[in-house]
């Protein structure tokens, strides 16, 4: 008896895993954009002055 090929396949995970890896990967490069971007403009900022009532 021969088995029966179905023109779908199997579904693998590895296509699965490569969307994972690159929406994290994503992820990881907006955040080192956004910290880069941030600290900058913390240093930037002079020190609140207070003053006695």
């Amino acid at each position: 008896m021969s088995r029966r090929h179905d023109d779908e396949g199997e579904f693998s995970s590895n296509s699965f895993l490569d969307v994972i890896c690159n929406v994290v990967g994503i992820l990881i490069v907006l955040i080192v954009i956004a910290g880069v971007r941030t600290r900058p403009a913390a240093r930037s900022s002079p020190p609140p002055v207070v003053t006695a009532p």
